[in-house]
């Protein structure tokens, strides 16, 4: 029975520490057989310690899924390597996707050093160019050689121990296939980040037209969300990434200083556009204050402890518990923003709120119980397809949010200046009719002074007419053509007596117009009838006519008002000063404000004639929609 039991331990024994030689000249599949391992958890042992170490096999040691403090230990690899053919290989060693690997060829107990890769390197400085994970050594002819290899990997990532020893060939086909597996990860990544980017430059492009907080800070939001993306994007041999470029924003700055970005930018986000320091409550106002305090100083902590200290296993705590709050604020954010009715929260917020939150924990939940893939030999940092779902529709509610609010605030803008409009074109009808009412009461005045009693009464009893029809059309803004014409016509009665007789006025228009259902600006015709009447024919030496016809050209309405004066230019000679009439000035300033405010857009032109004289105004009017 001793025996026996002395069989097995000598049996296990040999299973720990025994290890098969791969002969690469006969294209051997690469084994955990092939390969021994030792851990120093001092992390102080130098490399002339490797020879006199205990190597083990690879099954008997446990190795950690995620480096805490254990990052600091020393972990060796040891390869027997023989080539049976009569000519040297080119090899490729890798202990897997590690930070930094260092290779020494053991040649009569002493320590030659092969090289070393490094994440931090440039294409150009790696071994092997193709791939940072590779250690590229020649094995010669009839040689077996043994191989130490080092390697070091930081916490906060999965720690993917994958040892393998290739051909330049087996290399280049074990690529092709994993390219060929991982093609939809590819394309799913690419995706997403150019949407991001694309929308990025569109929020960066709005701001700039805008000026609001609001969108500054959705653009730090989405310049964070898509830098966290491309670090795990980064963390492959086969991807260029800005990240890349520049190693410290990839290795000194771990990935959770990207997530901290991320809540502060989000935070700010959320508060300036659902307006708390206007609108919010206090205990809203200290939320926000106090989370952005623990993530600021969480932001700080981050870069002293990463790039500073380099302590990387409180790091990786600190990630932890940054997540922590994380997940506590988004649980209070998501169950308070449906109670705060104070707060502009429209319901694309909250949906986009929700559908990020769900996303997370799914692939959370996902990873954790290995629903999802969370790493390959091309991605250490594996897709996680229902978050990544989750950002795209979060970015793509919080853009429409975006677009809505910036809408609703157009839409208000537009209200308030066409409020103004009107207001200010209320004003000049007010200043119109006081123009009107004091000429004609000059008219009035001069038959009292004459004695024309019976004149006097005729003309007010017109006149009160014309009045009533003021009153009654004061409020509006446009009326009917019908009212407009009928206006038109009763002013030309009261100043045709005014003028006794000195001119005859005559109203034509196209049988095809109905005048009840063109729309015109209320009294715009007058002033135009009395410049031609004041001015035209202040100094005719003959019977002065104004004709009013009406008629449709390419589908708008075309009033033309003529009359045989002495013209324009020879009326302005005469006036004190070269100027406008003042119900003219009035009414062109009319006419702006009414295209601002219905973009209705009312021509209108003058023509002074020669030979006869007289002077053209044509006013052309396009339906109003």
């Amino acid at each position: 029975m001793r025996y026996f039991v002395l069989v097995i331990l000598i049996f296990l024994i040999k299973s720990v520490y025994a290890q098969d030689t791969l002969d690469i000249a006969l294209n051997q599949t690469f084994t955990t057989r092939h390969v021994l391992v030792w851990v120093d958890s001092t992390g102080k042992k130098s490399p002339g310690d490797i020879l006199k170490a205990n190597f083990r096999s690879v099954e008997s040691y446990k190795f950690p899924r995620l480096l805490t403090s254990n990052y600091k230990y020393g972990f060796f690899l040891k390869f027997i390597i023989k080539n049976s053919s009569d000519k040297s290989i080119p090899v490729l060693l890798t202990a897997g996707d590690m930070l930094k690997q260092q290779a020494w060829l053991s040649i009569n107990g002493k320590l030659n050093k092969l090289g070393e890769v490094s994440q931090k390197l440039k294409e150009s400085e790696r071994p092997y160019k193709y791939d940072y994970r590779y250690i590229k050594t020649e094995i010669k002819s009839g040689q077996t050689s043994e191989i130490f290899l080092k390697f070091e990997d930081l916490p906060s990532k999965e720690f993917i121990f994958n040892p393998a020893v290739f051909t330049l060939e087996q290399e280049a086909l074990n690529r092709l296939e994993n390219v060929y597996q991982d093609r939809t990860a590819f394309f799913i990544n690419s995706i997403l980040y150019g949407i991001l980017f694309y929308i990025f430059l569109l929020a960066v492009a709005l701001y700039y037209f805008t000026k609001k907080t609001y969108i500054s800070y959705y653009s730090g939001y989405l310049l964070f969300m898509l830098l966290f993306h491309v670090y795990g994007f980064s963390n492959s041999p086969f991807t260029v990434t800005p990240l890349n470029i520049i190693p410290y924003l990839k290795i000194d700055l771990r990935q959770n200083f990207y997530v901290l970005g991320t809540q502060i930018f989000y935070m700010l986000f959320l508060r300036d556009f659902m307006d708390v320091k206007n609108r919010g409550n206090r205990e809203q106002k200290i939320f926000f204050k106090i989370i952005l305090l623990i993530f600021g100083i969480f932001s700080v902590i981050e870069v002293i402890i990463s790039m500073l200290l380099k302590a990387y296993d409180i790091q990786f705590y600190h990630s932890i518990l940054t997540e922590v709050c994380v997940l506590i604020s988004s649980i209070y954010l998501i169950i308070r923003i449906f109670y705060w009715k104070n707060l502009y929260v429209p319901n694309l917020l909250k949906a986009a709120s929700i559908v990020l939150f769900v996303g997370v924990i799914l692939g959370y939940l996902g990873s954790t119980l290995g629903i999802s893939k969370t790493t390959s030999d091309l991605f250490l940092f594996y897709p996680n397809y229902w978050f990544n779902f989750a950002v795209f529709a979060e970015v793509m509610l919080y853009s429409l949010a975006i677009v809505q609010e910036f809408y609703r605030g157009q839409t208000e803008q537009i209200r308030l200046q066409r409020q103004y409009a009107i207001t200010e074109l209320s004003l000049l009808r007010s200043q119109i009719n006081p123009h009107f009412l004091f000429n004609t009461l000059n008219s009035i005045k001069s038959f009292i002074i004459q004695k024309d009693t019976r004149a006097a009464t005729e003309y007010l009893t017109d006149f009160s007419d014309l009045i009533r029809t003021i009153l009654e059309k004061s409020r509006e803004h446009l009326i009917s053509l019908k009212d407009e014409v009928e206006f038109c016509e009763r002013y030309l009665q009261i100043e045709q007596k005014r003028f006794d007789g000195k001119f005859n006025y005559h109203i034509d228009r196209d049988l095809n117009i109905n005048l009840q259902d063109w729309n015109v600006p209320a009294f715009i015709l007058q002033p135009y009838l009395e410049n031609a009447i004041k001015h035209g024919f202040n100094s005719l030496d003959r019977e002065g006519t104004i004709r009013l016809s009406m008629k449709i050209l390419d589908k708008n309405l075309v009033i033309n008002i003529h009359d045989n004066g002495i013209g324009r230019e020879a009326a302005s000679r005469q006036k004190k000063s070269n100027h406008n009439s003042m119900g003219e000035k009035l009414i062109e300033s009319r006419l702006e404000l009414i295209s601002d405010i219905y973009q209705w857009n009312i021509t209108v032109s003058y023509e002074d004639h020669k030979n006869p004289t007289g002077t053209s105004v044509r006013i052309e009017i396009p339906e109003l929609r």
